[in-house]
C-alpha cells in the first residue's frame, strides 16, 4: 500500500533510517519501531498479538508517521498522531493510531481523548501509546481515561522497555528465520539500548512514596481513595513491571506478573 487512506491528508512512510532533526527524538524512534515492525515478521507478530491482533504469514503491514487528517475546516486541529498502522489480511483491515513520548515526557490525557475521538470518527480500531511509563499488560494504560470515551475504539500501551524486551527475547531465542531480518533486529536493539534513544527504565517512585511508606511503618491510618495512596500503588505497579522486563532480558525468557482474571480485565480493580 503506497497510498495512505482517504481520511489522511498527509503522512510519511515509516523509515528505518529517518531523516529528522536532532531534537525530534520521538519522531525518530516511532519511525524506527514502525519500520522494523514492517520489516521483521516475527517482531510485528509478537507486538500485535500482544494486543489481540492475529498476524499471518500472508498478511501485510503498512506504517506511516507524521499523520494529518483530511478534516473539514471547522474540525481542524494542530495535533497530529505520531504514527498510523494498518494490518491488512486481504479479507479486512485493522487500523491503529500511534502516539509516542520519549525521555520524561508522559502521555497527555486531553490529547489522548482527542485521538480516541478521531479514531472513532474515521473507523480506526485502536489507539496505541508508547512511552517510558509502565503498565502490567498492554491492555492496561498509565493514563486514567474517562469511562465516557467513544465505544468501539480500543486503547493499548507499550512501554519502550517492553518493545526492547520483546525484540531481545526474539534474538535470544533465535526465533527469526531470515538472516537479513535478524540483522535488522540486532540493529534495532542496539539503537533502543543506546542512551541517546530516550528509552529508560522506571527509575523514580512518586513524590509521595517516602511519606506513605513512613505511615505504613508507623501503622498510621491511610485512606485508600486518597491521591497519595493511588499514586504510590501506581508507582509500585510500574516498578513490578519494570523488574519483570529486566529479568526477562537477563534470563532470556519471558517473566510475567501473576495477575488474576478480574485484575487483568480491569486495571481500576487492580489499583
Amino acid at each position: 500500500m503506497t497510498n495512505f487512506p482517504s481520511f489522511v491528508k498527509s503522512a510519511e512512510p515509516a523509515r528505518l533510517i529517518p531523516v529528522v532533526s536532532d531534537s525530534s527524538g520521538e519522531q525518530r524512534s516511532t519511525s524506527v519501531v514502525l519500520a522494523t515492525m514492517r520489516g521483521v515478521y516475527e517482531f510485528r507478530k509478537e507486538l500485535l498479538e500482544s494486543i489481540g491482533v492475529r498476524v499471518g504469514k500472508r498478511s501485510k503491514l503498512h506504517t506511516w508517521t507524521e499523520v494529518t487528517f483530511a478534516e473539514k475546516e471547522k474540525n481542524k486541529k494542530k495535533d497530529r498522531p505520531d504514527g498510523l498502522i494498518i494490518h491488512d489480511t486481504g479479507k479486512g483491515q485493522w487500523k491503529a493510531l500511534v502516539e509516542a513520548k520519549a525521555g520524561n515526557s508522559e502521555i497527555d490525557e486531553d490529547q489522548l481523548h482527542d485521538y480516541m475521538k478521531k479514531a472513532k470518527e474515521h473507523g480506526i480500531d485502536a489507539v496505541i501509546t508508547i512511552s517510558n511509563q509502565f503498565v502490567a499488560m498492554p491492555s492496561h494504560h498509565p493514563v486514567k481515561v474517562s469511562r465516557k470515551l467513544p465505544k468501539g475504539v480500543e486503547l493499548y500501551h507499550w512501554s519502550w522497555m517492553y518493545i526492547l524486551t520483546q525484540a531481545t527475547l526474539l534474538l535470544e531465542a533465535d526465533d527469526i528465520d531470515s538472516p537479513d531480518q535478524q540483522f535488522l533486529m540486532d540493529e534495532f536493539v542496539r539503537y533502543l539500548s543506546h542512551s541517546k534513544s530516550g528509552i529508560a527504565r522506571f527509575g523514580r517512585m512518586n513524590s509521595e512514596w517516602k511519606d506513605v511508606v513512613s505511615k505504613v511503618k508507623s501503622n498510621a491510618p491511610l485512606n485508600k481513595n486518597s491521591e497519595e495512596v493511588g499514586n504510590t500503588v501506581t508507582s509500585w505497579h510500574q516498578e513490578q513491571r519494570d523488574l519483570c522486563l529486566v529479568m526477562s532480558r537477563r534470563l532470556g525468557r519471558p517473566v510475567k506478573l501473576n495477575i488474576g482474571r478480574k485484575h487483568r480485565k480491569d486495571p481500576r480493580k487492580r489499583l
